[in-house]
């Protein structure tokens, strides 16, 4: 890919901020009360949008493209969470419940297969108490969110689930064009702009929800500008053939 090194240099930016905005948050946040589970929905959905892209960045460096992919995937996925619970003062508490059910699940399966011992926190009893004091603190109903194209649709993202996300999702289900592409400059491309795409959500979403958005908004604007530039310059999908090692 040719314009690597602009986004790369892009991606600094947007790591450095995405970690000053994160910072701060932390340190407004009361440390004497308990915190609220909503805003750490949101702060760890972020802090996982950072390190996915200081990862990637490191990688790139190294000139080591092809995990970029999985981890542009992972970040984008944190993306939609994390607006979807803005947008939707029910979902986040209702993915935090069905995660806390899913994983009573998994620990009851585990140990019955006798992979888990019976001694060890959290319980599946644990689990299930915690998702139903949630439900009721938040005065939510209980909901599944099964497909990831649901939360994208909440979240107002359904665009970058049909493009990004779909291209990005091919290597990690073992898709053969998928996994010979992460080298080249289409995913790889594809993946960097995904991960400026989930900072700048990321960077907006949670300086607007915990009121630092004047703060932050001329850099978050700046940098807008440059991810839209980037998006409309044209990609293309090398065939198999062109991938192939030359004899």
């Amino acid at each position: 890919m040719n314009d690597a090194a602009e986004c790369l240099t892009l991606l600094a930016d947007q790591k450095r901020l995405l970690k000053q905005v994160l910072a701060d948050i932390k340190n407004r946040l009361p440390e004497a009360e308990p915190k609220s589970e909503l805003a750490m929905f949101l702060l760890t959905h972020g802090w996982n949008v950072y390190e996915m892209a200081k990862a990637a960045v490191l990688l790139m460096e190294a000139g080591e493209p092809y995990a970029t992919v999985a981890l542009a995937r992972l970040a984008l996925e944190s993306a939609f969470n994390m607006l979807a619970a803005s947008n939707n003062s029910a979902f986040g508490p209702q993915k935090m419940a069905q995660e806390l059910n899913e994983l009573a699940d998994k620990i009851e399966f585990f140990t019955k297969a006798g992979c888990w011992n019976t001694t060890r926190k959290p319980t599946p009893e644990d689990c299930r108490k915690e998702a139903e004091r949630i439900l009721a603190k938040y005065k939510v109903e209980r909901k599944k969110w099964k497909q990831i194209e649901q939360i994208a649709a909440l979240a107002k993202l359904s665009p970058y689930y049909n493009d990004d996300y779909r291209f990005l999702s091919l290597p990690v289900h073992a898709n053969q064009t998928g996994i010979l592409n992460s080298g080249t400059g289409f995913l790889t491309r594809k993946g960097l702009l995904a991960l400026s795409n989930a900072m700048f959500f990321a960077s907006s979403n949670l300086s607007s929800v915990f009121r630092m958005r004047a703060k932050f908004d001329p850099e978050i604007t700046a940098q807008q500008g440059q991810i839209v530039a980037m998006m409309q310059r044209p990609d293309l999908l090398p065939k198999l053939d062109d991938l192939r090692t030359p004899t």
